[in-house]
């Protein structure tokens, strides 16, 4: 018969977190003496509300939804509990429980690849189906990771006892729950959101120090498991490493690779050629030379106060820090040439720039001319070098986002089919719903469904650009591996502007495997993620099937959006691989 004890964490942190036996005795057992001083019952009841808080934050975030699997082809319930995260030592250790109701028996593996190599890139090997977003900090976390000198990468992670299988992974039908325990780097927040694939983005999941959960350690020489236990690293690398391995440690974990990147964001505004992305230290606003300049000349065009105009508006709040005007050119003619050009452009945008507003709001303003030797896109094809010909303005954004209405409804033609809110689309990729759009702090963040009908396929070609490379507009070159199966293409559409997804730049791993791989790709090659689901299926499969995806975007300040997936031109694509549509009207939940 199934065990149900789903409700083990809940439960147990109550326990864990309950009152001193003194205490509870003296409130529950013995009525308090009225000449008891009213000091001393105050100090009783604010221990009683602190406790009490502490139980309430530390319970897990139970969530259940329904879920294709695409190995038995039919639908079950997922139920999970997330959290609390265990911070110690500079780890933070989430616990992850799931349950299945119906007839289909799944493994953790399966719904979510933990695995760390993933064959894409050198930046790729990572993992991607369980991530935790600090969406106060804006920074997102990827598992740890041991890199040791004589056996492969591991991810540190693990299963105790309950789940069946060679591996504990085993749930659903009449299987026990399975709980699974990971670790990144420690939060610096108590609350955060972890993105797994699949179940979406799970809110609010509690961080708490392992002093004040009451979890226990995972002692594998005690005959029973604890109830209410929560391992440590030590326990989890001694769990999973071979003996001469764990010994070979000798407790430093220097190898051990803790990644936290802060999250970036891209834009381009639907009524002129600029595009702004807010990188870790500076934004850069970036102007196409071909709008702004004739055919090589550093004269401005007649359409260039436009331009200049629209890029003036994202200058809008900066009080001090540099403006360095910086001018690109493609790999046409000579690099001489190409540095006299682009040093000419930067300086006529500065000397415009200081005609139509007050660049005194910045405590140095600079021009600089870097020829052809910073391209963001390919110089083989004329596309390529259109967007490398630009002059880019590079700023310290204001410390508090300034958002401007546009004075226009810009919004493109749809290049495909369109549909009105809830209503779903319809591609030959299968038919798309957005489920929810919901704000979270500073970013929005969306629920896709893609199901087949009798008519379509059911492919991850439906939120992607295939086979896209790159997560960004202008930066299609600059990532080592293929995104072809994220839900990166979708973008948001509002106030005359096209947000792209939220993404970041993936630090690689170090070690001599990976360090051979960095030795054979090219220097300037970074890889972009995009903070979306990161592996959707695809596949033949009756007519029910349909799979979940998560794209994270930044807010902005309408309540309603346009969603739109278009070929913007910067992708590696033809019209066999990539079918636009639109949704709108898509309401934007808000707290």
């Amino acid at each position: 018969m199934k065990k149900y004890i789903f409700s083990l964490f809940s439960i147990l942190l109550l326990v864990g977190c309950s009152q001193e036996p003194e205490l509870a005795e003296s409130i529950e057992g013995e009525k308090i003496p009225q000449e008891e001083s009213s000091e001393e019952t105050t100090e009783m009841d604010e221990k009683q509300t602190s406790e009490s808080e502490k139980a309430t934050i530390t319970n897990p975030v139970m969530i259940e939804r329904s879920i294709w699997d695409f190995n038995e082809d039919q639908e079950y319930t997922l139920k999970m509990e997330v959290g609390p995260i265990i911070r110690e030592e500079g780890y933070g250790i989430l616990p992850v429980t799931v349950d299945g109701e119906g007839d289909v028996t799944s493994t953790f593996k399966r719904l979510f690849d933990i695995g760390v190599f993933t064959g894409e890139g050198i930046s790729s090997e990572q993992g991607y189906d369980i991530r935790l977003v600090d969406s106060k900090n804006m920074k997102v976390s990827h598992p740890a990771v041991l890199m040791e000198e004589g056996y492969t990468t591991k991810a540190v992670q693990t299963f105790l006892e309950n789940g069946t299988g060679k591996d504990n992974s085993t749930f659903g039908a009449d299987q026990d729950p399975v709980t699974y325990y990971v670790a990144f780097d420690a939060p610096e927040v108590d609350q955060v959101q972890v993105l797994f694939k699949n179940a979406g983005l799970v809110e609010d999941v509690p961080v708490v120090d392992r002093d004040d959960s009451g979890m226990a350690f995972f002692d594998d020489e005690e005959e029973a498991l604890p109830d209410n236990v929560v391992p440590s690293v030590d326990n989890i690398l001694k769990r999973e490493l071979l003996t001469d391995q764990y010994e070979g440690l000798d407790g430093n974990y220097e190898s051990l690779q803790k990644r936290v990147e802060p999250i970036e964001s891209y834009k381009e505004n639907l009524e002129t050629s600029l595009s702004r992305i807010d990188e870790v230290e500076f934004s850069t606003v970036n102007l196409s030379s071909d709008v702004l300049f004739d055919f090589d000349s550093s004269d401005l065009s007649d359409t260039a106060d436009d331009e200049l105009q629209a890029a003036i508006i994202e200058l809008t709040g900066i009080d001090g820090g540099k403006l360095e005007i910086i001018g690109h050119t493609d790999k046409e003619n000579t690099e001489e040439y190409n540095q006299s050009l682009s040093e000419e452009r930067a300086e006529s945008v500065r000397n415009r720039l200081a005609d139509l507003t007050d660049l005194s709001q910045f405590n140095e303003v600079t021009t600089e001319g870097r020829s052809f030797n910073e391209p963001i896109a390919d110089n083989e094809s004329e596309e390529g070098r259109a967007q490398n010909r630009r002059v880019a303005l590079q700023f310290t954004p204001p410390k508090e986002k300034v958002v401007v209405e546009s004075t226009e409804e810009t919004i493109p033609e749809p290049e495909g089919p369109v549909s009105k809110f809830p209503e779903f689309v319809e591609t030959k990729f299968g038919n798309i719903e957005i489920e929810s759009l919901k704000q979270v702090d500073g970013m929005l963040v969306g629920q896709f469904k893609v199901f087949k009908s009798e008519d379509t396929g059911l492919k991850y070609d439906a939120l992607t650009h295939s086979p896209g490379v790159g997560a960004r507009g202008w930066s299609v070159n600059k990532s080592i591996g293929y995104n072809q199966f994220s839900a990166y293409a979708p973008t948001l559409v509002s106030n005359g502007q096209r947000f792209y997804p939220l993404d970041y730049y993936l630090t690689p791993l170090t070690g001599k495997y990976i360090d051979r791989k960095v030795e054979d790709t090219q220097e300037d090659l970074k890889f972009i993620v995009p903070l979306a689901e990161r592996s959707m299926p695809q596949g033949t499969s009756t007519n029910g099937a349909y799979f979940y995806a998560t794209v994270v975007w930044p807010s902005v300040t309408d309540n309603e959006v346009t969603i739109d997936l278009a070929d913007t031109g910067v992708y590696r694509t033809s019209t066999e691989q990539t079918a636009p549509w639109r949704i709108t009207n898509v309401p934007i939940e808000k707290d």
